[in-house]
């Protein structure tokens, strides 16, 4: 996410100019962040004193595909963000140049560590133009910018907004033999089936799917213990094409 927050400054920089980084904590009950959720923040901040952004570009800066020059869109990155409960922001004035505001929710819970693992053996490369992803998401953003990359990456991509859409979608491409090869869940979706009710659904009319979990939160039981729940890869939000493709090699490794 930070990557693709410096991409987008450094564009915007076209005579060159300095990003000036810094962090700190903001404990619960703080008027700071009027617009997140009650309880504890990591809060970065990223200045360029010298940049200055339009009122036009400042205003449309969210919107889809304003801003698709780099890995994420902006649009994508502050859906994920605000769906994870935190909040992005960007202002631009005379006096302070250009701030990008992130607040993050902090993470209390001890870090799980992840068990060394043997590197695995080089992989045959994949003929990618014979898989076929089916991807579920509520945040249209999102469905767009993933979408791209799974293209991009050499998928075929049919995307849901809700589990039931899913499922019938899986259904009709195994009824006329193009079945998906795996589908990338997320776990919630307000008013509709998320992961957890539609993999079993998936599974149960083409064992060998492979599910990949998707969610911004990375302390989600789900999430930490995915293989457990049924899934072959995971991907937390917010992700580029590099974690999107890692996944998906995993799933199919």
């Amino acid at each position: 996410m930070l990557n693709d927050l410096f991409l987008f400054l450094d564009s915007s920089l076209t005579g060159g100019g300095t990003i000036h980084v810094s962090a700190k904590n903001i404990l619960a009950g703080t008027a700071e962040i009027r617009a997140a959720r009650p309880g504890d923040y990591v809060s970065i901040l990223l200045e360029v004193p010298k940049l200055i952004l339009p009122r036009a570009e400042l205003e449309s800066i969210f919107k889809p595909g304003s801003s698709l020059s780099f890995a994420l869109d902006l649009s994508v990155a502050e859906s994920m963000i605000r769906k994870s409960g935190g909040v992005l922001d960007v202002r631009s004035g005379r006096e302070a140049g250009t701030e990008i505001i992130l607040h993050l929710p902090a993470q209390h819970a001890p870090a799980v560590a992840k068990p060394v693992q043997k590197p695995a053996p080089p992989a045959k490369k994949q003929d990618l133009s014979k898989k076929k992803i089916l991807l579920m998401d509520d945040e249209e953003a999102i469905l767009s910018a993933t979408g791209e990359m799974l293209r991009f990456l050499g998928y075929e991509v049919v995307v849901a907004y809700h589990g039931d859409a899913a499922v019938e979608l899986f259904r009709d491409a195994l009824a006329a033999g193009a079945q998906f090869d795996a589908a990338i869940l997320d776990i919630t979706i307000p008013g509709g089936m998320g992961a957890q009710e539609t993999l079993p659904r998936l599974t149960a009319l083409d064992p060998g799917v492979k599910g990949i979990i998707s969610s911004g939160y990375s302390t989600n039981p789900m999430i930490v213990d995915f293989r457990s729940f049924g899934y072959a890869a995971v991907i937390v939000k917010p992700y580029g094409f590099k974690e999107l493709g890692e996944a998906l090699e995993t799933a199919f490794r």
